[in-house]
């Protein structure tokens, strides 16, 4: 049966968690490497779900944009020539990373923001929803 393994209690965040874990497979014998990264890839597996539970939930209608954007099929589109180049959904901030970009911006107090690189607008509308009422997003 397969060794259990987990960090150790010294790293701060999980990708800390994920280095530790692999620099230990490194220096394993044969028998314990196969533990160690499947530690790390255990970690690495569920870090987005991790992220997507912990954060502030997204309003119904950023989820409606997410959800939208993740069910389209973008190949069809580009193959159609609906698109001119080819996306894929990993182009759109997930909920845990518009909220992040939200959060900053409520950090410094933003009243205008520039935003560069939009796909479908999630985390345009996650920084307008942050911004205060007279606040301004510019794509």
């Amino acid at each position: 049966m397969a060794k259990t393994v987990k960090p150790d209690g010294h790293a701060d965040t999980p990708v800390q968690c994920i280095s530790n874990l692999l620099e230990k497979a490194q220096a394993a014998s044969a028998d314990e490497k196969d533990a160690y990264i499947a530690a790390a890839l255990d970690l690495a597996k569920n870090l987005d779900d991790y992220l997507t539970e912990t954060t502030t939930p997204a309003s119904s209608s950023l989820r409606s944009m997410i959800d939208d954007t993740m069910t389209t099929d973008w190949d069809e589109l580009h193959k159609s020539g609906k698109t001119k180049y080819h996306y894929t959904t990993n182009f759109c901030a997930g909920t845990y990373e518009a909220q992040f970009v939200a959060t900053l911006c409520q950090l410094v107090n933003a009243t205008r923001v520039l935003e560069v690189g939009m796909f479908t607008g999630t985390t345009a509308a996650a920084i307008a929803a942050a911004l205060p009422e007279d606040g301004k997003v510019t794509t």
